[in-house]
Formats: structure tokens, sequence, C-alpha cells
């Protein structure tokens, strides 16, 4: 599906975020921008495995023999190859008052803050999913809140990067920008308020469904 064809059928938005003193509008991302960030969460992976045999080569008998290996069995994989992870299922989430209180006050949801039944039901699904995947809400803590234990669901490595890692969080919302804000300005954005770009990053996705195939992850991708 091209991008045009996203936009269209996609949901609009009005969000706009200030990075680095610049006003960034939301927008949906395109099948050709999903796959461009697909392909940067493969990359990352393939130096994650090899920097694993080179940081403990002096636990193997061959040493940086087998960095070596590891880095030509590396360069043969597709997007395919990656594994699985397990994430949590925002459709699965229960909705309680207690929730809704912990996630407007953990990521901060502005003017909603102080009346938490004006936040939409499927923004508190998808922020909570979010919680879980990076730790900051606890499963027990999210016990807690429902009372019932969270359901994770096996998903593609790619989908739960674009999500649940901050690298690939960085990633997606930069692609949204791309062209008037760096990477780097992104990141520091995000180190400084992780949940308002959390919330940025929960919007992206949503208006980008068309493209990602009705919410269920980048293209190709399985939940």
């Amino acid at each position: 599906m091209s991008e045009d064809v996203a936009r269209a059928v996609g949901a609009k938005s009005s969000m706009e975020v200030k990075i680095a003193g610049k006003m960034c509008k939301v927008r949906p991302l395109g099948l050709r921008e999903l796959t461009e960030v697909q392909m940067e969460c493969l990359v990352w992976y393939k130096r994650q495995y090899i920097k694993t045999f080179v940081d403990n080569a002096d636990m193997f008998p061959d040493g940086m023999e087998e960095a070596s290996n590891a880095r030509e069995e590396a360069a043969k994989w597709d997007i395919d190859d990656l594994p699985k992870k397990s994430a949590y299922d925002s459709k699965a989430v229960v909705v309680t008052d207690k929730l809704r209180k912990w996630i407007v006050a953990e990521f901060d949801l502005g003017k909603t803050r102080h009346d938490t039944k004006k936040v939409d039901e499927d923004k508190i699904r998808r922020m909570t999913a979010a919680a879980l995947d990076r730790k900051s809400l606890s499963v027990e803590k999210y016990k807690e809140l429902v009372g019932k234990n969270a359901r994770s669901i096996p998903i593609a490595y790619d989908s739960w990067w674009m999500t649940g890692c901050l690298d690939g969080m960085v990633s997606f919302i930069h692609k949204c920008f791309e062209g008037t804000v760096t990477r780097q300005e992104v990141l520091d954005e995000v180190s400084k308020n992780v949940g308002l770009m959390a919330e940025v990053q929960a919007e992206i996705e949503r208006l980008s469904m068309p493209s990602m195939g009705n919410g269920q992850g980048p293209p190709n991708s399985e939940a």
C-alpha cells in the first residue's frame, strides 16, 4: 500500500510535538518507510548478536574466531530470520479506573490528567502494553491495578523493536519526522520525556495501521 493510500484510509491526527525547538506534525508512515525501519531493526539485531560474541570472546575456546563465524552467519540473515519476541497484547488489557490514573500520571497526559475519563480507552490499552514491554509497568503492578494477570503473546521481532526497545522507538519516531529533525534530536527528546514520546509513537502506529496490516505490525510481520 502506498503512503498516499495509507493517508487516505488511516485516521488523521492533529498531534504536534516540539523537538529541538521545531514543531513536528505526526503523520502516518507508508509501506516504504515502514520497510526502511524494519531493515534498520535487522541491522541493529545483527550488530547486537555479533557484539555478544566479541564482548565475551574470552569465554569461548576459539575467542575471536567465534565472533568472526557469528559475523559470517549474521551476514546471511534477512528479516524472516529474526526471532520471535514476547510482547504484551494491548487488546487484552483490562482498563480500570486505577489503571487509567496510573497511565495518565506515568505518561503525563497533559490536561487530561485531572479528568482520566477523557483519555481514550484504546490509547490507555496501547500505552499500557508499551509500558509493560518497556518494564516501566511491572506485571505485579498491573495485576494490582486491574486484578488480573497481564497477557503476553509472541510477535515478530521488528514489531517489538519499534515499540518496546529505545533504539527502535527512536528510529520509528524519527522516520515520521525525517527531514525536519535529526535522529539525535529525537533521542535527546525521548531521553527528556519518555512519556510524551511514547504517546507520539503510539499515535504514529495508530495512523499507520493500514500500511502495517491493521495494526498487527510492519510489513510481513506476524502478531
